[in-house]
């Protein structure tokens, strides 16, 4: 159960009418999201409407958070932040706070025409996941220039899309009510729970990786892990947009979520595509067609959900596909697209601290983005097997708990895998294992692919994963790895240390 926020619940918001910076933030623009990590709870942001002599109407609210949190099932805190309470210096022409006289007309004239849709459930529901109704009002025109007409046709457009495509709940069936981004851990992942977007995340190495300093999701593209055979083979063009489709949902969500967290105003999402690696094999015409029809749907169904796109190491043979690209995209998304063949630019560095930025794009953080996943889901950790040595991974269990692995050895060669279980009270990493109990005992491993095991019912104690590579006089292995355990009736990943 999740109790409506009473402040979301105000009965009208005021608007400021003068020249500049005009458009206040009403209460409806409430965020739905999982919170950040528990040791870092949302910041609370006062509500400070603008002085006004015009009214907002309460049809500008949003539905309580339990009304949301009923139709997405993400749990839901809500921010009560208006344009006031920014900086103004961080909030863009068109945005509200930083409106002119001709856009205030717009907006209010576009507003007014679109209140049968703002009455429709799921058109409620979309105001609310776009920001709010006056978020949503100004997006849409922003993308049509503010031309009243072109914008009402644009929201009309997106809700029928929304209708068809059943996107009100796709957060929800896909993650539940985990969060879908922790600003502390830039490599934390949602258990995917829809066997669909699983797989296509397999094969499509995209994902969401921290926060820009303005609390802009960074999304993150290495092309160099996609093999468009691969993709193609196993994935069917409608599993392609379920993914997208969910991706594009939890971006709406991770906006408003860098935004509550950081005190920003929800900005579009910074996108890096590194192309390093990028070379003959990506060019398959059906993968391409694909992604470019992936790409119009965010564009036309999604306005305004862009602040930036880098794309890094471009090499020569891209000129062609950006062509073939760029053909479909509008002037306003053209413009906030970056290319170099450079491996970071200026600009990306002044918006993502060096902790935050990915080590293969110059920074100091690691990236699982496009790495190995489990068939849970989960990514595998990495790590080399030295040769004539081994590695240990104790994991600490309580009595009733559960426990899965699953490994891939690279190149499919082989170690030796076993598992044993150590009284709790004495053991030390590197002690000898003659108190201990080989629940599975020493055997080659690896060479037929990944393997995997379970355990339903540990006992209390520490059970030791073995990777034993001493046979091999000269060659280390690399082992990819996966160990979950169950707590409170699921499984949560378990980083080997």
């Amino acid at each position: 159960t999740v109790e409506a926020n009473p402040k979301a619940a105000s009965p009208s918001a005021t608007v400021d009418a003068s020249p500049a910076r005009s458009l206040g933030v009403s209460n409806a623009e409430s965020t739905e999201f999982g919170s950040p990590s528990q040791h870092n709870q949302p910041k609370t942001i006062s509500l400070s409407s603008p002085a006004s002599q015009a009214t907002r109407s309460s049809s500008n609210q949003s539905p309580s958070s339990q009304t949301i949190h009923a139709f997405s099932g993400i749990s839901a805190y809500h921010s009560t932040a208006s344009a006031s309470s920014y900086n103004p210096a961080d909030i863009p022409p068109g945005h509200p706070g930083n409106t002119t006289p001709d856009q205030d007309t717009a907006a209010c004239d576009l507003e007014q025409r679109l209140q049968d849709v703002f009455a429709d459930h799921h058109g409620k529901l979309m105001a609310h996941k776009f920001g709010g109704q006056l978020r949503l009002v100004l997006r849409l025109l922003r993308a049509r220039k503010f031309d009243v007409d072109a914008a009402d046709i644009l929201c009309r457009d997106i809700l029928q899309y929304r209708k068809d495509n059943e996107l009100d709940n796709i957060v929800h069936s896909v993650v539940g009510d985990q969060r879908l981004q922790d600003p502390d851990q830039p490599n934390w992942r949602p258990e995917i729970h829809d066997e669909t977007v699983r797989k296509v995340i397999t094969y499509l190495p995209c994902g969401r990786h921290g926060f820009t300093i303005m609390g802009q999701p960074i999304e993150i593209w290495r092309v160099s892990k996609l093999n468009p055979a691969d993709i193609l083979s196993n994935c069917t063009t409608d599993d392609m947009f379920k993914f997208w489709h969910f991706h594009a949902e939890s971006g709406l969500l991770s906006t408003l979520q860098g935004s509550s967290y950081y005190g920003k105003p929800p900005l579009g999402g910074v996108v890096i595509v590194d192309l390093k690696g990028f070379g003959t094999r990506h060019l398959n015409s059906t993968m391409l067609k694909t992604l470019i029809s992936m790409f119009g749907v965010g564009q036309s169904k999604y306005p305004e959900s862009l602040s930036k796109v880098f794309v890094l190491n471009s090499p020569a043979l891209f000129s062609g596909i950006w062509n073939t690209i760029s053909a479909v995209l509008n002037e306003r998304t053209k413009k906030k697209i970056t290319i170099t063949n450079q491996s970071t630019h200026d600009d990306l560095k002044k918006l993502i601290p060096e902790n935050i930025l990915p080590r293969f794009l110059g920074g100091s953080c690691p990236c699982n983005i496009g790495d190995k996943r489990s068939t849970s889901g989960l990514f595998f950790e990495e790590y080399s097997i030295p040769a004539r040595g081994q590695q240990k991974f104790p994991v600490e269990m309580e009595s009733g708990q559960g426990l899965r692995w699953e490994f891939v050895v690279e190149g499919n060669k082989d170690v030796n895998f076993g598992v044993a279980v150590c009284p709790l009270d004495t053991y030390q990493d590197g002690m000898a294992f003659d108190k201990c109990e080989m629940v599975i005992g020493l055997s080659k491993s690896g060479t037929s692919g990944p393997e995997d095991g379970s355990i339903a019912r540990c006992r209390s104690g520490v059970y030791v994963f073995i990777f034993d590579n001493k046979h091999s006089m000269m060659t280390a292995k690399s082992v990819h790895i996966c160990i979950e355990k169950s707590v409170s009736g699921s499984y949560t990943p378990v980083v080997p240390a």
